[in-house]
């Protein structure tokens, strides 16, 4: 599976993505897609969130 984020925000905490379960950590560019393949995802949810923790989110597998 390959997930694709566009960062459209210029603040430098929205410049990392971090999914810790995974052990994903990638740098978004700013106005910019940043594709991110996830491979062998067991059913279950995936928090993930920036470096600073104030963007968050869950990603959720079936």
């Amino acid at each position: 599976m390959t997930l694709n984020f566009l960062r459209k925000d210029q603040s430098p905490c929205s410049e990392m993505l971090l999914i810790p379960d995974l052990g994903v950590s990638e740098q978004l560019e700013l106005d910019k897609v940043t594709p991110v393949t996830l491979t062998d995802l067991a059913p279950g949810e995936y928090p993930f969130h920036c470096q600073m923790q104030m963007y968050r989110g869950t990603l959720t597998v079936v």
